[in-house]
């Protein structure tokens, strides 16, 4: 049985608001600013802007967590 219409939108609906308390209940959420041209910096080293910030962030806690 394919869904149409309201039903597979309400579904779609529930799916994402699943998804979204998931992230809210399993990570942290934090917004930077940065100077113009620091993400394509980032990215012509072959890294995600988030990669790049997670790679940080965990080598600098690395003996704390």
């Amino acid at each position: 049985m394919v869904m149409q219409g309201k039903e597979a939108k309400k579904r779609l609906e529930n799916q994402y608001k699943r998804q979204n308390e998931h992230i809210k209940n399993n990570y942290d959420r934090i917004s930077i600013t940065l100077p113009k041209g620091t993400k394509e910096r980032i990215q012509a080293k072959g890294e995600s802007l988030n990669g790049y910030i997670n790679r940080l962030v965990s080598e600098d806690l690395k003996g704390e967590l």
